[in-house]
């Protein structure tokens, strides 16, 4: 089973593609369009800086289950991919 924040997540992303028709068209419109100061998003390069770094390890681990809860979602729903 998936962890709870996965089906939010998908639950915001089917509101995004709404669009103008979506009741949180407001809420998403805030967002900011990308996130590039999340560690788990920075490229190899940057997370080389982290070596020796507990950090680098945590960091490894959340991207692993991310691309596990990723797997399951596109089984889950083929056209999320």
């Amino acid at each position: 089973m998936a962890p709870r924040f996965l089906y939010y997540c998908a639950y915001l992303l089917e509101e995004k593609r709404k669009g103008a028709d979506s009741h949180l068209k407001p809420f998403l419109d805030i967002l900011p369009p990308e996130c590039v100061d999340f560690p788990v998003l920075y490229d190899d390069e940057t997370l080389a800086y982290l070596k020796g770094s507990p950090m680098l390890k945590e960091i490894q681990n959340i991207k692993k289950n991310n691309k596990i809860y990723y797997d399951h979602a596109c089984e889950q729903v083929p056209d999320y991919k």
